[in-house]
């Protein structure tokens, strides 16, 4: 026979039931918060995506006026020389600006020229001048016409060294 103290039957069976709820309550919130945190994930690698799109399409365009396009016409007056989204300084040097699959929307304006300022480990030329240009470059995903997501812009001066107007 087995001995029981009075008051005590069945308090193992609510003891355990007790320990169950508590752990269901605690998968269910750690679900939850896992579900969060892969949706935050994916907003936040999507929008990596578009930044390095936008900072390839800025190093492309800097390769491109390093190479020679976007020609100055007058370096004494200040012009946008390229604007993809209003068709400035079509036809653009060729393959199609795209970076990863996906295409960016570009602006490159001349901004004028200075003398240089000698740098550490750089003399000073004479006869030349620093050429200036402002470059923007903006990853922005459209669908059907319309903006699909927040737009990623990155917008950097580029000075390209070369001989004083006259």
């Amino acid at each position: 026979m087995l001995l029981t103290k009075v008051g005590q039957n069945g308090s193992v069976t609510v003891i355990a039931l007790v320990i169950l709820v508590l752990l269901t309550v605690m998968g269910i919130s750690v679900s939850r918060i896992t579900a969060v945190d892969i949706r935050i994930h994916g907003n936040e690698k999507r929008s990596k995506e578009l930044f390095y799109t936008a900072e390839g399409g800025l190093n492309r365009l800097a390769q491109e006026l390093g190479n020679g396009g976007y020609p100055v016409p007058n370096p004494m007056v200040e012009k946008t020389l390229a604007d993809n989204t209003n068709g400035i300084g079509e036809p653009f040097p060729e393959p199609p600006h795209v970076v990863n699959g996906e295409k960016y929307n570009f602006t490159v304006k001349y901004t004028g020229y200075d003398d240089p300022i000698p740098r550490k480990g750089y003399g000073v030329l004479s006869g030349h001048v620093a050429f200036n240009f402002e470059i923007n470059s903006r990853a922005a995903p459209m669908i059907g016409g319309k903006l699909s997501e927040s737009p990623r812009s990155i917008t950097s001066r580029y000075h390209k060294i070369g001989p004083r107007p006259q």
